[in-house]
């Protein structure tokens, strides 16, 4: 998040200083602290739309595949060898590729799962992707088609 405070892209704060200082001087917290530090709301379940944001970061960052800059990490490159001098290279987030569908799979609260399904997986079924979320759960997905 200070980061994208630093770019301007978050709503209530004009920089990264700004941001941890909304964070410290409030009676606020969890959610709802980082909710109205960086967007200036009242409301928690606008943690959902931070947090996607973040989560299309750590999958588009440094890939070449967006230029929006809410997509970017500027202090670690997550698809390539860091500075560290230990050798270490990232590779990205682990992505699941379903071996046959129907598929499925769990996920915890606040989690995420990267899926890459083939478009001609999609159209094998129809040309539809359905996706179903359980009962009382909150949830969103992205797809992102590669040409």
């Amino acid at each position: 998040l200070y980061e994208q405070a630093e770019m301007g892209n978050l709503s209530a704060v004009a920089n990264g200083a700004s941001l941890i200082a909304s964070l410290m001087n409030t009676t606020k917290t969890g959610m709802a602290n980082i909710v109205g530090a960086a967007l200036g709301s009242s409301d928690a379940s606008d943690f959902h739309s931070l947090i996607s944001l973040f989560n299309l970061a750590v999958t588009l960052s440094d890939t070449g595949l967006s230029s929006d800059n809410r997509f970017e990490f500027s202090g670690i490159d997550l698809h390539g060898e860091q500075n560290d001098n230990r050798g270490t290279i990232l590779d990205g987030p682990v992505t699941v590729t379903p071996s046959s569908f129907p598929y499925q799979s769990t996920i915890t609260a606040s989690g995420l799962s990267y899926v890459e399904i083939s478009g001609a997986e999609i159209l094998n079924m129809g040309g539809v992707l359905p996706v179903a979320i359980g009962a009382g759960m909150t949830g969103g997905g992205y797809v992102i088609t590669l040409q």
